[in-house]
């Protein structure tokens, strides 16, 4: 095994791809929408949570879609994870 200048070992280090950067954004899709309760908390946002905080859910999709579609094949990754 090789030895970084630190001293510390390289266990495995490989490029980072499109294939990651998709992973990482699957990822933070699943865990904004996983926290959505403590996102609709703000006293700021209870006129808009009527109907069980549809308007702010769709919002929140809209904005993470917008979000992911900066990144090459992030177009889907919100549908995919809401309907996984």
């Amino acid at each position: 095994m090789d030895k970084k200048p630190n001293g510390k070992r390289d266990l495995h280090r490989e490029p980072w791809t499109d294939d990651h950067t998709l992973a990482l954004l699957r990822s933070t899709v699943h865990l904004v929408l996983a926290n959505r309760r403590d996102i609709y908390a703000p006293p700021s946002l209870h006129g808009v949570s009527y109907n069980g905080g549809n308007a702010i859910n769709q919002k929140l999709q809209q904005m993470l879609r917008r979000f992911c579609a900066g990144y090459p094949g992030g177009q889907g990754v919100v549908d995919e994870v809401v309907g996984g």
